[in-house]
């Protein structure tokens, strides 16, 4: 944590106006993060706005179902990361954290889907042995930016679960899969931010959707 911000502010007055206010905005909300240990709750909710920090562009990308916005920004990462940090942390440093993840159902939408009566059992079930197969093949092939779009699309879900009131606060039930959650993510968006700032001079970054204004 405390490299990625000295890194920012040495570097800070090389990078765009735009690209700063987002790493400045995720830096703030992963140190956040890394001092809500005792809250597993709004651990991830502190990591999961610092991700959105870097990434979102606009409402599509936080509505993004065909994940295209979000393959387009983790293949641009992956791409960018020549010392291949995020690889490391993907098939090494988070392997068993990730293989847990990916496999367990109570983070897969269908499931939820079936409990709430729009699809029927078998209907889950064949999706989630399907989506099975998708995590079998990635790994077979190495195919980390698969990987990971399987792994947020998990991520996803928690985070629905979390934000529209379907978990009770510092809940036993939730601890672990906000543990495994909380592990995987915060990894990675330190991966992902030290990528970004060794590459922010080449980056074209769009303006925040939310950018600082005054209205007078």
């Amino acid at each position: 944590m405390y490299l990625l911000e000295e890194i920012f502010k040495k570097h800070k007055h090389l990078y765009s106006a735009n690209f700063n206010l987002r790493m400045q905005r995720g830096l703030s909300w992963l140190r956040k993060a890394k001092e809500l240990d005792d809250d597993a709750d709004l651990r991830f909710v502190s990591l999961w706005i610092a991700f959105n920090a870097i990434y979102v562009e606009n409402l599509q990308d936080v509505f993004d179902e065909d994940q295209q916005h979000l393959r387009q920004f983790l293949l641009r990462l992956h791409q960018l990361d020549q010392e291949q940090r995020i690889e490391h942390c993907v098939w090494e440093r988070c392997s068993q954290a990730i293989a847990d993840w990916s496999n367990n159902p109570y983070v897969y939408q269908k499931l939820w889907d079936f409990q709430n009566q729009n699809i029927d059992e078998q209907s889950w079930k064949v999706h989630f042995h399907a989506d099975q197969q998708r995590v079998q093949h990635a790994v077979a092939h190495r195919d980390t930016v698969e990987l990971l779009l399987i792994i947020f699309d998990r991520l996803f879900t928690l985070h629905n679960q979390i934000m529209h009131g379907g978990s009770t606060c510092n809940s036993v039930l939730m601890r672990k899969h906000l543990d495994t959650a909380s592990q995987i993510l915060m990894t990675l968006l330190s991966r992902f931010m030290l990528v970004l700032l060794e590459h922010g001079q080449a980056l074209d970054w769009k303006k925040p959707f939310y950018p600082v204004i005054q209205v007078c």
